[in-house]
């Protein structure tokens, strides 16, 4: 029996792109543990939409070793869902702050 997670205080640093990078997240997964590190990145067109990469640490020997990894798309889709509404929450209130004039982005550093 598969359960659902419940992604909680999420925070969005966004940022102006670079390579289809977008910004970074954390959140709390079921108000029991905090993930930071949450790197977002654009999806490539025609699906589009955002993909996050979890936090690795890249040991001496060059490899990289999991801190947090979702073990199923289920979970995978519920953390990315809650990034994005809160990524596009921060976006729309960025671009009326500016007033729709340019990149929100510009203006929010």
């Amino acid at each position: 029996m598969k359960k659902s997670i419940q992604v909680s205080n999420v925070e969005v640093i966004p940022f102006r792109p670079k390579a289809g990078h977008l910004g970074f997240a954390s959140c709390i997964i079921n108000d029991q543990f905090y993930l930071g590190d949450i790197a977002i990145f654009a999806r490539p067109a025609p699906e589009g939409g955002i993909r996050l990469g979890f936090p690795v640490k890249k040991l001496i020997n060059g490899t990289t070793v999991d801190i947090f990894k979702p073990l199923n798309e289920g979970v995978d889709r519920q953390i990315e869902r809650a990034v994005l509404e809160r990524y596009e929450a921060l976006l729309m209130q960025r671009e009326q702050t500016t007033g729709g004039k340019g990149n929100a982005l510009d203006r929010a550093s």
